[in-house]
């Protein structure tokens, strides 16, 4: 790769409360995206009442739900992690790099991220979605939050930019996640593998109007689970289902209740397009869906962990980036 002027990595995540005052304003400012909540015309004007509403209702629930965690979200200090481990492995090749992380929901915001940019002013601009699959409700909202801030601040728009929304089938995101997989189950016999890959639901109205999110979750599974044994019975769920709209399934916590009624004793789940651990596993599958498992008889649970900050999985980010980045320049 010929570049070797400083790029800046601005990593994309949705965030979550540094403490837990702040999970109702997390959660206003969830429910208030037009992108991520969608609500039938003629409510549309009443979504920033109605945000208000929901974390309201919901802000009990949800706060006790951080406060088993610890009372905050750790998934601005794993992201800053991640991104602090693709730059260092970009600079170990040549390549300066500076890295952003840049919240949806919670801070650093798009304009704060967009002040910093122009202080260090980078040659490109790497705008890495952390999120593996694309979904209009996650990346493209953060996306249309960043290109927001840059128009709005003017200083960078000239600036080149190389833009990374997915990687759901980058072979290094794959194989990490099946190396987890194997490293947690080492110990169990291969009539005990029974194992269900998690996503983060959504609603099926959404893939009705074009969203790929569930075909690029389904092409991730197939190819996780082209990296194990036939032997294992591996399934796909969904999980995190808000409100009485229908939604992407089977539900993960559906399929707990049904596994447990057939019989299963030994359960294993895996985090399919969270590459960090936060309050969806941490909670959600930890504590919510253990407690569902063993209430049904499922007596041995082991949560696979979130990529986080595994060096596979690092290394195949910084290639992404190495590659994209050639590509530019021989485009150029």
């Amino acid at each position: 790769m010929g570049l070797r002027a400083p790029v800046a990595i601005v990593g994309l995540n949705m965030g979550g409360p540094a403490q837990l005052a702040g999970v109702r304003p997390f959660l206003r400012a969830l429910f208030a995206d037009q992108r991520l909540v969608r609500l039938p015309a003629a409510l549309r004007p009443l979504q920033g009442a109605l945000a208000w509403l929901v974390a309201a209702l919901r802000g009990g629930k949800v706060r006790a739900a951080y406060a088993h965690i610890g009372g905050s979200s750790p998934l601005l200090a794993t992201t800053e992690a991640q991104l602090r481990g693709v730059a260092g492995l970009l600079a170990a090749g040549g390549q300066p790099a500076e890295s952003f992380a840049l919240m949806r929901y919670t801070a650093p915001h798009a304009d704060e991220v967009v002040r910093a940019l122009a202080k260090h002013r980078p040659q490109v601009i790497v705008v890495l979605s952390l999120y593996p699959q694309f979904s209009e409700a996650t990346t493209g909202s953060s996306l249309a939050d960043f290109e927001q801030a840059l128009a709005a601040q003017g200083q960078l728009a000239g600036t080149p930019r190389v833009t990374i929304d997915r990687f759901g089938t980058l072979s290094g995101y794959v194989h990490a996640t099946t190396m987890l997989v194997r490293r947690e189950l080492e110990d169990w016999a291969d009539e005990d593998q029974h194992v269900l890959f998690s996503a983060h639901g959504l609603p099926e109205s959404y893939v009705q109007q074009g969203d790929p999110y569930e075909r690029e979750v389904r092409e991730s599974f197939a190819l996780m689970r082209a990296e194990l044994p036939q032997s294992w019975r591996v399934e796909l769920t969904f999980q995190s289902r808000v409100g009485p709209a229908r939604w992407l399934g089977p539900a993960t916590v559906d399929r707990i209740r049904e596994l447990g009624r057939e019989g299963v004793r030994k359960l294993a789940i895996v985090p399919l397009a969270f590459v960090s651990d936060h309050i969806e596993t941490l909670f959600e599958l930890d504590v919510d869906a253990v407690e569902r498992a063993h209430a049904v008889g499922i007596t041995e649970v082991r949560r696979v962990s979130a990529l986080n900050t595994e060096p596979v999985f690092l290394s195949a980010l910084a290639g992404l980036v190495r590659e994209r980045l050639a590509e530019r320049e021989r485009a150029a």
